[in-house]
């Protein structure tokens, strides 16, 4: 028995001890992550609301289950992001219009409605980090389903409150909630 609660406290030490190494490089690097600064001249901040009107039609594009406007929205998109001058910003800015862009691109070149509502995904989560860091001129509304990518959950962005959900279009529209609004 002396044997047996001996290891045991042995195996719960190492436990902690690696959970407490393990986790400290993590800890380091996300204190690391929120560090950096995000800063947009205010002519990228207008350039991004312009870009946020077409990101709402593409929102509802996917909401109708439209694959082809989604294709002409996306692309539309594509080309608002691109025209945005990048002089006179922080690189993680430079690197998020970049990333944006690029998830842009491949959204106008998906192959099926399907693949557009993953990438989509991509998008909403550059679109919701960028958003968070600019002006805004409106309200904005963050919206979750728990229940798009088999559960995992995916977010979007609104200007209205009430929810259309891009993931599942017509068959669960309404799937969702608010859950921020900034």
């Amino acid at each position: 028995m002396k044997n047996t609660m001996k290891t045991l406290l042995t195996l719960n030490l190492t436990a902690v001890f690696l959970f407490t190494f393990s986790c400290k490089p993590k800890a380091e690097q996300q204190k690391k992550n929120t560090s950096s600064t995000i800063q947009f001249s205010e002519n990228v901040q207008r350039d991004f609301m312009e870009y946020l009107e077409i990101y709402m039609s593409l929102k509802d594009a996917l909401v109708e289950s439209d694959f082809n406007l989604t294709k002409d929205t996306s692309t539309s998109g594509f080309n608002r992001i691109s025209d945005i001058s990048t002089t006179n910003i922080s690189d993680s800015a430079k690197d998020l219009l970049v990333n944006l862009k690029t998830k842009l691109e491949s959204l106008s070149q998906a192959k099926d409605i399907e693949n557009q509502r993953s990438v989509f995904e991509d998008v909403s989560e550059l679109t919701l980090l960028i958003s968070k860091n600019i002006t805004l001129s409106s309200e904005i509304y963050v919206q979750y389903c728990p229940m798009a990518f088999n559960n995992k959950g995916a977010k979007w962005l609104s200007f209205d409150k009430k929810v259309m959900n891009p993931y599942f279009g017509d068959v669960m529209l309404h799937c969702g909630s608010v859950i921020e609004e900034f």
